[in-house]
């Protein structure tokens, strides 16, 4: 089956490796040359606790392929909105599958891709070199069926590989995208402000507090989000990543534009559309607004 995967980050080289060693033939597209020279030359090593193993790929920064390729559009929020002209008009009407965290990316890639379908990525994963993952957290990869063949093949072939495809039946999509982005929302900004890993979360009591604040304030605004995401569901994922610092923690770390538009703003708008506030999530927005200002400084 042939990928084409877009992003060389942590979660694109994982998903390139966890396909290359089911046998796919995967190409990642990345911004530098200096890394698709690496991982062309070298592939993509994958370590976890039981294996360290390298698997060929290509890697190119250009978009020049007209094959009948499945698309993973695996970049965060703001890169893909960077790029979402280019993307529009390279990738067309073939299948493509959105990871992002949050969902202000959805309504648009509806309207933009006639053959696009979402999922939610709720492994760990580092990116500790060019062409170096390790997998930290294993979980699952969670969307809906899809009667597209190219859905249903990748589907099938990765239900018991590495990235563990689950499509459930009893919720839609958006269902699991929110859920996603409850929990994105409770972690990722406390992580960031806090410069602090997942586990910590747990075991500092002052920001334990604060992320149940959090969580209560959303499901307390938006009654409809809390048969899907219970506080367990939080605390599970903190445990299983305790070791992993957030991606909005490397960002501000990083000095990148933080995903805060992309996980925490529609948290906030569905709640001011009940005219409901949550004081602490808008703090932890604003706050955030401030620090990706001071970034691009």
């Amino acid at each position: 089956m042939k990928l084409h995967i877009v992003g060389g980050g942590s979660i694109g080289l994982l998903i390139a490796a966890s396909a290359a060693e089911r046998g796919d033939d995967v190409t990642i597209h990345v911004r530098r040359e200096e890394q698709a020279e690496a991982l062309t030359l070298r592939g993509v090593t994958l370590i976890d606790e039981r294996k360290n193993e390298t698997y060929s790929v290509k890697a190119t920064t250009s978009f020049h392929s007209n094959d009948d390729a499945l698309f993973v559009i695996a970049l965060t929020g703001p890169a893909l909105f960077h790029m979402k002209d280019l993307l529009k008009r390279y990738i067309g009407d073939r299948p493509v599958l959105f990871i992002q965290n949050g969902v202000r990316h959805v309504d648009w890639a509806r309207q933009s891709f006639p053959n696009a379908h979402f999922a939610s990525v709720e492994h760990g994963a580092v990116r500790t070199a060019d062409t170096i993952v390790e997998h930290r957290g294993h979980g699952q990869v969670m969307t809906v069926p899809s009667e597209h063949e190219s859905f249903k093949r990748l589907f099938e072939r990765h239900q018991t590989s590495r990235l563990a495809i689950r499509c459930v039946n009893d919720r839609t999509i958006d269902a699991i995208l929110w859920r996603k982005a409850v929990i994105n929302c409770a972690i990722n900004p406390l992580t960031a402000l806090l410069r602090i890993k997942n586990g910590e979360l747990l075991t500092n009591r002052s920001a334990y507090d604060l992320m149940e604040k959090v969580y209560t304030e959303i499901i307390t605004s938006i009654p409809n989000l809390k048969p899907i995401v219970q506080w367990d569901d939080i605390v599970n994922v903190c445990q299983r990543t305790a070791t992993n610092e957030s991606s909005m923690l490397k960002d501000v770390v990083a000095g990148r534009v933080t995903e805060a538009d992309f996980i925490v703003l529609p948290i906030l708008k569905r709640g001011a559309e009940r005219n409901e506030t949550m004081p602490t999530l808008q703090t932890c927005y604003t706050l955030l607004c401030a620090v990706d200002e001071r970034g691009m400084m």
